[in-house]
Parts: structure tokens; sequence; C-alpha cells
């Protein structure tokens, strides 16, 4: 009997790759039939979504809406019909606003596989002060926007110039200051900016906790410290423990550089892969997947990360 039983596991480890290619496996891909539009605080607006076989061979695909519990709080709620099945199907995406806050929201799609493998689309919407107005942002041509796997904000370089400008700037002040006797009042004030934009950024940004879930919890760490940096450094004059001195020279140097990889490789560790990170993080609400206040909790962060680098850097040298 125990010989069967060891028997047994091997077994189905044998059969599993047949069960696999039996349901097949492969890659979908989730097109909608726009990517933004606006609505009135009270109102609603259905679109249309395809799912696709974009590689190798049909699989089941599964809908759901990732943020669909903070919508909901604000007031939007989204419904998908036909929301599962194999390859190729389609359906509805129904989105209703019943006293919604005005301001822009971002409506996660993902579409799940059985092998898992996931792939998603992120829907804009503006709510406005109407009530029951739909607009639906059309192309050059006149026709409804094209589907794609991420609606992107249109590339500006001023997106690029405003992240280029909050990464040089205090650098040119770091070197300016680090002679003179105002750095160690100018590290306290930068920590403590950075301890509220960080703040700000985890309590109510609520795309960075649904959507970029690693950045959530990094960022309360990060924050965390910061606030131990400032508490030690509030101590002394100067610096104290080596391996402190290093730690805010590091620490908020790797901030700086994670940031600047989101911009530049447009968000690559968060659920909205893809979407234009230079538009997203320093959009300051100029475009359909950015706000004002987390652009600018962004903004500081990126800023006073730097500052605080070199002028700690500076100092223990």
């Amino acid at each position: 009997m125990n010989r069967y039983m060891v028997l047994l596991p091997i077994l189905i480890l044998g059969l599993m790759p047949q069960f696999a290619f039996g349901y097949g496996l492969g890659t979908s891909k989730i097109t909608l039939q726009e990517y933004n539009a606006s609505i009135g605080s009270v109102g609603s607006i259905s679109i249309s979504y395809n799912i696709s076989i974009a590689s190798g061979s049909m699989w089941g695909t599964n809908l759901n809406v990732v943020n669909g519990a903070s919508l909901s709080a604000n007031g939007i709620h989204v419904s998908i019909t036909n929301n599962g099945g194999d390859p190729p199907f389609a359906g509805f995406i129904q989105i209703y606003a019943n006293g919604a806050k005005p301001g822009r929201y971002s409506i996660l799609i993902n579409a799940t596989g059985d092998d898992p493998s996931v792939s998603n689309a992120v829907f804009d919407l503006l709510v406005t002060n109407n009530t029951g107005s739909v607009s639906q942002t059309t192309n050059s041509s006149g026709k409804p926007n094209p589907g794609g796997p991420v609606k992107t904000a249109g590339y500006s370089i001023a997106y690029v110039l405003v992240g280029l400008l909050l990464l040089i700037v205090p650098i040119l002040i770091a070197i300016a200051i680090r002679g003179l006797g105002v750095r160690s009042s100018v590290i306290k004030a930068s920590l403590a900016i950075e301890i509220i934009a960080g703040a700000y950024l985890i309590f109510f940004d609520q795309y960075l906790r649904d959507l970029g879930s690693l950045h959530w919890y990094l960022l309360i760490v990060y924050t965390l410290l910061n606030l131990f940096f400032l508490i030690e450094y509030g101590k002394r004059k100067k610096l104290g423990a080596l391996s402190i001195r290093y730690m805010m020279s590091i620490i908020p140097a790797i901030m700086s550089i994670m940031i600047m990889v989101d911009a530049v490789f447009n968000l690559p560790f968060s659920q909205a892969a893809g979407t234009n990170g230079w538009a997203y993080l320093f959009g300051f609400g100029t475009n359909a997947i950015s706000s004002f206040m987390p652009s600018l909790g962004t903004s500081l962060l990126l800023f006073f990360s730097v500052l605080v680098a070199l002028l700690s850097f500076y100092e223990k040298s």
C-alpha cells in the first residue's frame, strides 16, 4: 500500500502537463472600446470590451475590477457583463455614478487566465459637476479612440522637464550650500517635508494602494525611516554613528532612483505597468491619468530625497 502511495504523487505530476495542454495555455489581451470618458456626478456609461488570444492556444479568462472597493467608496460602481469564459469573447463594462465626487478616477480591469497570467487595461473617468452628461474622447479622425493594452496620456516633453528639474535643482542647491552653516537646518526641514508628503500619499492616494501596493508598503517603511532620521538628527548638530550617516545618504538616494525608474520605464512594478510614467507622476492633473496632490507629493519626495542624500553625504565627508 505504501509503495502505491509513493507512486501517486509521481503519477499526478506526470499527468499535469497533459491536463494543462488539454485545457490550452496562452496569453489573452483585453481591449476596450475606448479608454477615457467624462460623466456627471449622477449618471452612467457603458463601454464594450473584447478578450482575444494574443499568443498560444485557448484558455479560460476571468475579468474583475481591481480597485472596485475604493471606487464604490467614492460613489462609482462598476459591473462587468459576461466576465468569464474562453477567448475570444466580448461584453460590456457598465459604470454608474451616484453622488460621486468630481475628479479623475482610474478604473483598472484585470483579465486573469487559468495559467495564471494577467493582462490589464486602465479606463480613465472624469466626474464633473453636471448630472448625467457623458462625453467620450475621440481621435484625430473623429472616431472613438481605438483599443490598446493600456491607455496612456500623450507624451509631452513638459512632464519630462518637470521630472528632470526636480532632480537637478536640489543637486545645485546642495552644491551651493554645502559649505554654509544652514546645512543642518535644511536637512531637518527636508526630512519633515518628506514625512508630510509621504504620509499624504500613504493615507490619501488610493491609486497608490490599489495599483502599486509594493510602492505603498515601501513608502510606509521610507516615511518611518525619515521620522527616525529626524529624531536622531534633532538630538545633535552633526550626524552621529557612521552607520546612520551612511543610511541618510544611501536610502534617500535609492528612493530618488526608484521614482525615476517608475517615470522612465512607465510604472513597471505596478498593476498599471505601461502607463506613461512621466505623465502620471508629474502631470499635476493636466492629463487623464494624473492628479494634482499625488503629483505634488511625489515631486516633494523626489526633490527633498535628493537634497537629503547629498547634504548627508557632504556632512559625513
